[in-house]
């Protein structure tokens, strides 16, 4: 008797456990309906929350006005906008991207103004960005070619930190305004890209081998990033991934360790990140760098993760490019998008929609076109 009862105990004490660190469940798309003005609504189930996309830019409102270069970005706004003699690519389909270096010179500030924030920026501690690179010439630094790497340290295209100089702690605190927390995200190193900071040290290091293996040059890179911190020891362990993709591959890369380094010794006392960088350093050598940028995403705070992507083929292992989507409006069953609308003008290329939710749990994917076949309907029958 005694027993039976032990085992009833035990069954009971495993159910709660499998009860309490049961996961949400995967998404699930059933039909799309498109509206005017290329806005459609994905209908499903389990999409969780949305995210609160902060900046999207896909750089086709971008115009050259006296010599200035003007954006206007679909979401949220640019902090600050840096160039010199700028130039504004067309491919053959009259897409624009932005050159930043080469024929053109720009160095983008991602912030949200905040007059409470520490250095007039709201602070995060959860994001989810990304964007799109791709060279026309040669690879950046000394000796980099059309298709290898320069040797020596050269690209630093997206660097997240606190502050402006968040890059050099002491620099920082010789004006009282202690900044840092940063990571490049990636940098080109000479060796190989990693993520890593001037102040912040990644302990194990996150270097990105798969993405130095695939690089497609000549060719567009699209990289994201996931950073969450830990509120209760946001100096230990967090949650995030690196990945890319281009014509090479697919890969993501799940972080094991810290995202930022405790300095509070050394006169940083804040854990959290306000900005990011796009196109501040970059070491050209001797190359011939003409650099596009394009298809800026960010995301911040809670559900950042969570999004819907158009890709080139039904999984994403299989694609070769994806697109994260500007989003009007988020429930569990219903989410509305505002497509970008050369996607829809781009008839030659088959294109597949998912959601993502927060848990980074993707959906089944739907060829996104107005007369696919409508699948039968099924239902259970008792």
């Amino acid at each position: 008797m005694k027993s039976r009862n032990l085992d009833k105990k035990i069954l009971a004490f495993t159910l709660i456990i499998k009860a309490s660190t049961s996961v949400q469940a995967e998404p699930v798309i059933s039909n799309i309906s498109f509206g005017a003005d290329a806005q459609i609504t994905v209908y499903g189930s389990e999409f969780g929350r949305g995210p609160n996309i902060v900046l999207y830019d896909d750089f086709e409102t971008a115009s050259i006005i006296d010599g200035r270069l003007e954006l206007q970005p679909k979401i949220g706004s640019w902090y600050s906008v840096a160039s010199s003699s700028p130039a504004i690519y067309l491919d053959q389909r009259k897409n624009k991207s932005l050159f930043v270096r080469g024929k053109g010179h720009a160095a983008l500030v991602f912030g949200v103004e905040d007059s409470k924030g520490l250095y007039g920026l709201s602070p995060f501690t959860e994001i989810f960005f990304s964007y799109s690179v791709k060279d026309l010439a040669e690879f950046p630094g000394d000796g980099g070619e059309n298709f290898s790497f320069s040797t020596r340290s050269s690209t630093k295209d997206a660097w997240m930190m606190l502050g402006d100089r968040g890059d050099n702690l002491s620099y920082s605190l010789s004006f009282n305004t202690p900044s840092g927390n940063d990571l490049y995200i990636p940098a080109w190193t000479g060796n190989g890209f990693n993520i890593a900071g001037n102040t912040t040290k990644l302990e194990p290091t996150f270097w990105q081998p798969e993405l130095t293996k695939n690089w497609a040059f000549q060719d567009w890179n699209t990289t994201f990033f996931h950073a969450k911190l830990d509120p209760k020891d946001p100096y230990g362990p967090a949650e995030g991934y690196f990945g890319f993709i281009n014509n090479n591959s697919y890969h993501v890369n799940k972080r094991s360790g810290n995202l930022i380094q405790d300095l509070r010794s050394e006169g940083l006392p804040y854990a959290y990140w306000d900005r990011i960088k796009f196109f501040a350093w970059m070491n050209e050598g001797d190359a011939n760098v003409e650099r596009l940028l394009d298809d800026v995403y960010v995301a911040i705070g809670p559900n950042a993760n969570a999004r819907v992507v158009i890709s080139d083929a039904p999984s994403l292992e299989q694609s070769s490019h994806i697109l994260n989507l500007p989003i009007r409006s988020w429930d569990q069953e219903k989410i509305s998008i505002s497509l970008p609308k050369y996607i829809m003008e781009n008839s030659q290329k088959n294109l597949y929609i998912r959601v993502i939710n927060s848990e980074n749990q993707s959906s089944n994917s739907l060829r996104l076109c107005k007369d696919c076949p409508v699948a039968p309907k099924l239902e259970l029958v008792n």
